[in-house]
């Protein structure tokens, strides 16, 4: 901060030593006339500085406004300049008097804020958008119905099927997690849960590629082995690099044989007379873990009454620890009050 006084009667200009830092001007230089002053200054200033002097001056109004100057050694600065006119014994104009503020950071600091915040709220603007659209996406893929439904056929070797999806947490952006059930030709099903790295609209788009190719090879008569391979040579070439865990299961009622493979998946959960247990796990890594993965199919004949629960990690998922199997445990602890009788029960959750 420095402080000058111009004396219009004696042409006399005064300087304090800050002020002649802040134009980047020698100590012992002369200062600059009123006259001076705007050659300093932006061109699209002068008119500014110019009408506060002017006003100041003849109409005795004092100053208080910016402007920039560039200096010397090239540096642009903004100043705040506050003053007022020194009056004679007749009440004329004598002098004019003001301080001036070097406030570039302050002013730099302040754009910098602003900025900041417009780029917040922009991004809080797209990740609601994309938060709307994945769930939006997220929805229209998933099986439209909630709740029971019958899958194939009649009879003892029916299946009734159960869905349940638990959004993510409100202001969480949608995750990749998915369940399905299509009839196949023939009167088989395909029954699938899955679950995809990655969040929002990119993830989101990944599965609906996954499900939708799922279901054209299960259609096909891909059996569940192969049909992994398939889809992880499509995940291991895709545009959007990504890591799946899925269970995939064909059941036939003619033979009541579910015939399954899964992918770094938990194992579906059987229930069967008041007790339950995970079926036998085959072996078969990550979707687009590796190039030309493996994946092996099993096989279990279902009874009338059986309750077959396919789920992601988070149904089972304890503590977070190690070895932690809690959450798996309450699950199969249900099994007493599975039903025991009727047709084939299904659960994707």
């Amino acid at each position: 901060m420095g402080s000058a006084e111009w004396n219009l009667l004696t042409d006399e200009v005064s300087w304090s030593e800050e002020l002649h830092q802040i134009f980047g001007r020698p100590a012992a230089g002369d200062p600059m006339t009123l006259d001076e002053l705007p050659s300093m200054v932006f061109a699209e200033d002068q008119a500014l500085l110019t009408g506060m002097v002017t006003d100041c001056l003849v109409d005795g109004k004092p100053i208080d406004g910016e402007f920039r100057i560039v200096r010397a050694d090239g540096r642009v600065r903004t100043l705040h300049m506050m003053g007022e006119p020194v009056l004679d014994a007749d009440g004329c104009t004598a002098s004019m008097w003001a301080v001036l503020r070097d406030v570039s950071e302050l002013r730099r600091s302040q754009r910098a804020v602003r900025e900041s915040q417009d780029l917040l709220t922009r991004q809080q603007h797209i990740d609601r958008t994309e938060r709307r659209v994945a769930m939006e996406m997220h929805e229209a893929v998933l099986p439209p119905w909630r709740g029971v439904r019958g899958l194939p056929g009649n009879g003892p070797a029916a299946l009734d099927l159960a869905g349940h999806h638990l959004p993510s947490p409100r202001g969480a952006l949608i995750g990749s997690q998915w369940f399905d059930a299509q009839e196949l030709p023939g009167g088989r099903a395909l029954l699938s849960v899955g679950d995809l790295t990655g969040q929002g609209i990119t993830a989101t788009s990944t599965m609906a590629m996954l499900m939708g190719a799922q279901r054209a090879l299960a259609v096909a008569g891909i059996p569940p082995g192969p049909l992994m391979g398939h889809l992880n040579a499509l995940l291991d070439s895709s545009a959007q690099p990504a890591l799946g865990s899925t269970v995939c299961c064909h059941y036939d009622p003619a033979t009541r044989m579910l015939s399954w493979a899964q992918a770094g998946h938990p194992a579906p959960l059987l229930f069967r007379g008041g007790a339950g247990r995970a079926l036998p796990q085959p072996d078969g890594v990550l979707l687009g873990a590796t190039t030309g993965g493996v994946y092996e199919q099993a096989g279990t004949a279902l009874l009338p009454g059986d309750v077959l629960v396919l789920h992601t990690d988070g149904l089972t998922r304890g503590t977070g620890a190690a070895h932690d199997s809690t959450g798996h445990d309450r699950l199969l602890a249900l099994a007493p009050a599975s039903p025991s009788h009727g047709a084939h029960r299904t659960a994707c959750a």
